[in-house]
Parts: structure tokens; sequence; C-alpha cells
């Protein structure tokens, strides 16, 4: 088993560290240029809709959390060279959404530990980290203690928890606070927000990220490729999947454990769907009331996309 630093549960790792060899696999992560199938034409909206809604898995809230700041990759449990492999293929996919990566050595917000027996180590490292999770930690948002316990029991290849907060448009970070009654009326320690803006149209506070933690079992992650289960992993770190996602039925990186369907090729990255889906999500505005709001702009743009991508080819026909 991995043993994790006890430094963990104060603060996440800075930058990638070496443990232990885990995944037998080459680094080789695939060219985004290559390989990637990034193309978006022919998804048809409702079909994109079923896929978004089969994804999404709103806060507590009713809001789905993103990335507003810098994104902090680090790498527990493989070498080096391979740690830095999946550090490298993670920044491309964030900065592909034009989001900033942090510099070498930055303290970690996403932090991937890799190990040969998940079920065995995830309780273990739940309980000795409960502050990691969200226990005790004012200003965090998760799914809560039931989320948790499904999350140490699950047996996929890859299992992720989610810690989000809530921020103002200023920009302020929201968490609870010790209010008491104060002599003469009022309170003394209450949180004060200022806001903008507040309607029923446009929400004065968002959720963005503040952490991702994601488990690989690379006793489950046999005849995946490395830059396969890196780009699994970029695209549950940057978006908010739900744990118990099914995308059967869609072209999906979610799906590169199932194994390839029928006579196709592995899967080696994104594939138009995940493309389209993330894409959407860092392009819509942030104060979006409530999931549904959400889930129609995603689509608006995946349909916008689309129907300037068919622009663009029929335009190319006519040239030629």
């Amino acid at each position: 088993m991995i043993r994790i630093p006890s430094k963990l549960a104060v603060g996440l790792l800075a930058g990638a560290l070496y443990v232990a060899p885990a995944m037998a696999q080459t680094p080789t992560p695939d060219s985004a240029e290559g390989n990637d199938r990034i193309t978006i034409t022919g998804i048809q909206p409702e079909r994109m809709r079923d896929f978004v809604r089969e994804l999404m898995e709103p806060g507590k809230l009713g809001q789905l959390s993103r990335w507003e700041d810098k994104v902090c990759p680090g790498v527990v449990g493989l070498k080096p060279e391979a740690s830095q492999a999946m550090l490298d293929r993670i920044a491309m996919r964030a900065i592909s959404l034009d989001l900033k990566v942090g510099e070498p050595g930055c303290k970690a917000n996403v932090l991937i530990v890799v190990t040969e027996d998940g079920q065995q180590f995830t309780p273990t490292f739940v309980q000795q980290n409960k502050k990691l999770f969200g226990d005790a930690f004012d200003a965090g948002n998760s799914l809560g203690k039931t989320a948790l316990a499904a999350f140490k029991n699950n047996d996929k290849p890859v299992r992720w928890w989610h810690v989000s907060q809530t921020v103002t448009d200023r920009g302020q970070v929201l968490g609870d606070s010790v209010a008491t009654v104060a002599n003469g009326g009022g309170f003394n320690g209450a949180q004060v927000a200022r806001v903008n803006n507040a309607s029923r149209l446009g929400a004065s506070t968002h959720q963005e990220f503040n952490r991702i933690i994601a488990i690989v079992d690379t006793s489950k992650t046999d005849g995946v490729s490395f830059g396969a289960v890196a780009d699994y992993i970029a695209m549950i770190a940057l978006t908010q999947i739900q744990a118990d996602v099914d995308a059967g039925g869609y072209d999906s990186i979610l799906n590169v454990f199932d194994g390839p369907v029928g006579g196709e090729p592995p899967m080696t990255g994104w594939t138009a769907w995940d493309s389209a889906f993330v894409k959407g999500l860092y392009s819509v505005s942030k104060d979006f009331v409530t999931s549904q709001q959400l889930e129609n702009e995603i689509v608006r743009q995946v349909t916008e996309a689309n129907a300037e991508q068919e622009r663009g080819k029929s335009g190319d026909q006519r040239k030629s």
C-alpha cells in the first residue's frame, strides 16, 4: 500500500511526488492534434442534452462547479517520468479551456493518488484525512456523508471526490461563521457578503472548485493506455461529473474501462462528446441560478458550434 505523508491532512501536496511504481504502461500521452477526436460535428442537440444530464452532478445548491482560479495537479504513486506525463496531459486540457495552470511546486488542488488496491487503501486514506474531504472545512461544499461513504466503497478503476466553495460575484469566498448576539442588538462575528447582482435570472453567488481528489486503482486499469487514463482523470478533474455516471451509448472517454465497442479501436483520449461538454461548461456564464439553466446553455453552445462547423464544411465544399 502507498503511504501518504501525514502532512497531507493539513494541506494538499505541493507538486508531484515519487512514491512507488504503480502503472506499468509507458507514459506516452497522445497528441491533442493526432489521436483525439475533438470535433463536435454531427452531435444532435437532444442527444447532447441527454449526455449532459447523465454527466451533471450539481452540488447541494443546485449549481455545477468549475475552476475559476489556477489548476494545480499533483500525483502520488507514480515514478517521476510517469507523474510528469500525467500532469502534462491534465495541464494541456486545462489550457485548452483557457484555464491557468500553476507553476511547478504550486500547492496541488487536484490530487491524484495511484495505488494497486483502491478498495483497501481508500477507507483508511479518508479516515486519516477527513479535513481533505470537506470535514471541518468551513468554506467547503461537498455531497455529504452518504456520498463519501459511497466513495470509500466504490470499486471503479478511478473514483473521485469534489470539494467546492461558494463565491460571490465580487470574488468573496463564503464560509461558515460563528455569530453571537451583540449587546444592544445585532450580531458579532457574522460574515457579511456584498454582491453586485441578485435576481431570479442571475445568481449572486456561484460554485467554484476548491480541490478534487482522485484515486486510481491500477489493478483495474489493465488494457487501457496511459494517455487514456490521464484523459479520463482530466475529464473528472475539470468538471463536476456524478460519481455513478453511466455514459453507455455515448462516444465518451468515460467508457474507456469498458473496452472497445464492436470493431472500434481503443480510445486514446477525449472524444467529440467529451470536448463538447467540457467546452460548453466553460463557455457559459457562471451566475446561472439553476442547473436547468446551465444545461440549456451548454446544449445551446454545442448546437451553435455544430451549426458553425456545418456552415464551414459547406463553404469548403463550395470552394472545392
